[in-house]
């Protein structure tokens, strides 16, 4: 069924099962990498001053090896949000174990629509080249076979002007609603974020949709700039990644 919210594409198994085991390996390889780089470093991190939800989040800089030859710049979040584990790469994004992926993403003709659109609306070349980020995001079981989630949010600016989020492993359940007037919960912090939501805000959903392995989300106009979405709580023995994409 299509989805009612707008700007919302579904892309049911976008990957075949032999591609999914490949990315979801390496996601969790470089996951953990990057977790036992973050741990070997004194301190607690640098507090952030711009992410996707109203709550103080620390991260620390690594320096991560892909596997590849190359090594990326990222901002690793061990605890984000409800506690799952964030990796943020911006320059060298990582492969996955599928070189193509990028074009693959990059050629969807709502991406090209999109970051057309988006791009003149800011005043910038629309023949500039294709700039991406990638947010990995890893959702273990606990011992209660408990997934986190991931709360209200809207994708920060920055993050691209199209997102692509890549379901891998455990099925995820995402919502998505509209941004409630501000509640004045926040004593005049909102940490950068896009949005006024507090952790502790109530949003009504609109649309709710679930992934499975291989499936991919675009959020492009509406869905993108204008609806928040979240990650529903889940339970279950698998470990859940997504990988969400985005491009100027």
């Amino acid at each position: 069924m299509k989805p009612s919210v707008p700007g919302l594409h579904i892309l049911r198994g976008f990957l075949s099962v032999s591609e999914c085991r490949t990315a979801l390996s390496e996601a969790l390889r470089l996951s953990d990498e990057a977790s036992r780089l973050a741990q070997s470093l004194p301190g607690y991190g640098v507090t952030s001053a711009a992410h996707n939800v109203n709550s103080r989040e620390r991260f620390k800089s690594l320096l991560l090896p892909l596997g590849d030859g190359r090594t990326a710049s990222c901002e690793h979040f061990d605890n984000y949000a409800e506690g799952h584990k964030l990796t943020y790469f911006r320059g060298e994004i990582p492969q996955h174990g599928l070189p193509s992926l990028i074009d693959m993403l990059g050629a969807l003709p709502p991406v090209r629509a999109e970051l057309v659109r988006s791009r003149e609306q800011l005043g910038r070349s629309t023949s500039d080249v294709d700039k991406w980020k990638l947010t990995l995001n890893r959702y273990p079981a606990d011992a209660l076979l408990v997934r986190v989630g991931f709360p209200w949010h809207r994708d920060l600016t920055t993050n691209g002007a199209a997102t692509m989020i890549l379901n891998l492993g455990a099925a995820g359940s995402l919502e998505f609603g509209v941004e409630p007037p501000s509640s004045g919960k926040e004593e005049g912090l909102r940490y950068s974020s896009d949005h006024g939501v507090a952790p502790e805000d109530s949003v009504s959903a609109v649309e709710r949709l679930t992934l499975t392995d291989g499936d991919l989300l675009l959020l492009t106009g509406p869905a993108r700039w204008e609806y928040l979405h979240r990650v529903v709580p889940s339970r279950g023995a698998d470990e859940r990644v997504s990988l969400v994409y985005g491009v100027w």
